[in-house]
């Protein structure tokens, strides 16, 4: 994986977050690319180099040395040619390569930006649910919160992961097994990812932890594989989402669970994202947080990636009640709805810094478990489902899924858990 947390970030004429010096190119257009680069340097030295290649998606991610030294020296665009009112690096040299691609060689360059891609609940939603026995009694929290008793769950049985059906793939952040249910049905890519209950101080380190607890308590028969792309600040990209959606592919998942997003300014999807869903969705089924929405900063008819692409079943959040949360969307691009508000599940144990409402943060305890909202949880929710409905039924796992999220997205299966939105 090429997670690191040296990456430059850099805000984009857009409004969203980018880093500065890489470029995801196909691998068809590879050499162009470097080529045009090549001709405005005209120095001995290659100016950007191959730092990530995933050859099922034919892409390459391309890092750019001296970005802003090489954006100084392009020629002047001509008077008819559209730039970009910007003064970020990257967004004017693909203005470029994409004005010079077609004058030299014929043809727009397929490529795009390195796009930032978050947790779904980068700022939780704040829960009414508060413990009932507690020193802290914050009046407006974001969750998770802490359980108000200690409670160990049981584990799993001489449930070898290889034993079960099907096999859930979460693209999450990396996760505590220890003490938890699910810790023997449970395989991390890579091996040795795994947190231990003190590596988490920070809320959002238990995401995905959070996140397959509640794919477990589901499917308990179903075979889980977390692939971590998400830093502790819950931070990653387009590109480390779609290199693990294929390391997942690769470990025989049936289905995914993506409770990951990132929107755009122009509400076009990010190259990577599209062209991992275009390969992937016919080999496995998709799922992904339809997004929380912060009406005070984001547009709320804006489509979150990857989600609202075609082949992905986008998930929004719903009360008990059946009512549509207050941060979810009501899109036409979201395809099936289930709870995510003060949902309860798996956590760390220990001390965690949480964010307020308002700004500031404040540690907590927590005892294995918490209750948390946003869509990323009902995302989990869905594809659990999913995956405990298929082992129910039987036979051939792809073209059971798929049907099974057929039947459920179009209303001919009525289910208690999951919804038409």
């Amino acid at each position: 994986m090429t997670t690191d947390s040296t990456r430059r970030l850099a805000r984009g004429a857009d409004g969203t977050e980018h880093v500065l010096a890489r470029i995801v190119v196909d691998s068809h257009d590879e050499e162009m690319v470097c080529r045009l680069l090549a001709d405005v340097t005209a120095g001995p030295d290659e100016p950007a180099r191959v730092v990530g290649t995933i050859d099922f998606l034919d892409l390459r991610l391309l890092e750019i040395d001296d970005i802003e030294a090489i954006v100084e020296q392009l020629p002047e665009a001509p008077a008819h040619a559209t730039t970009p009112s910007t003064d970020d690096a990257l967004d004017r040299l693909l203005a470029w390569l994409r004005s010079e691609g077609p004058r030299q060689f014929g043809r727009v360059p397929q490529m795009g930006k390195e796009r930032v891609v978050l947790a779904g609940e980068g700022r939780p939603i704040p829960s009414p649910t508060k413990p009932s026995t507690t020193t802290i009694t914050p009046k407006a929290a974001f969750g998770p919160f802490a359980d108000p008793a200690p409670r160990r769950p049981v584990r799993v049985a001489n449930a070898g992961a290889s034993d079960l059906f099907p096999v859930v793939g979460i693209l999450d952040s990396s996760v505590v097994c220890e003490d938890q249910s699910f810790g023997d049905v449970v395989a991390l890519i890579p091996e040795g990812s795994e947190l231990a209950p003190g590596d988490v101080k920070q809320a959002l380190q238990g995401h995905g932890t959070f996140v397959t607890g509640l794919v477990n308590a589901q499917a308990p028969s179903a075979g889980i594989r977390v692939c971590p792309i998400l830093m502790d600040d819950g931070f990653g990209t387009a590109w480390d989402a779609a290199e693990g959606m294929v390391a997942l592919k690769d470990a025989g998942v049936h289905l995914i669970n993506m409770s990951v997003g990132t929107i755009t300014g122009d509400d076009q999807p990010p190259f990577c994202l599209q062209r991992a869903v275009e390969r992937l969705r016919d080999e496995v089924v998709l799922v992904a947080a339809a997004g929380n929405v912060d009406t005070d900063t984001q547009n709320p008819a804006a489509p979150v990636w990857p989600a609202a692409l075609a082949g992905v079943l986008a998930v929004g959040s719903i009360t008990t009640h059946g009512v549509t949360s207050a941060f979810s969307s009501q899109e036409s691009w979201i395809d099936l709805a289930a709870v995510g508000e003060n949902v309860r599940s798996s956590f760390t144990t220990g001390d965690v810094v949480c964010p307020l409402d308002g700004g500031g943060r404040r540690v907590r305890h927590f005892w294995g478990s918490a209750i948390w909202s946003g869509t990323s949880f009902a995302a989990a929710t869905v594809t659990g489902r999913l995956a405990a409905l298929a082992g129910k039924r039987g036979g051939p796992p792809m073209p059971t899924i798929r049907d099974l999220a057929d039947q459920l997205r179009t209303g001919r299966l009525a289910d208690d858990v999951v919804r038409q939105p």
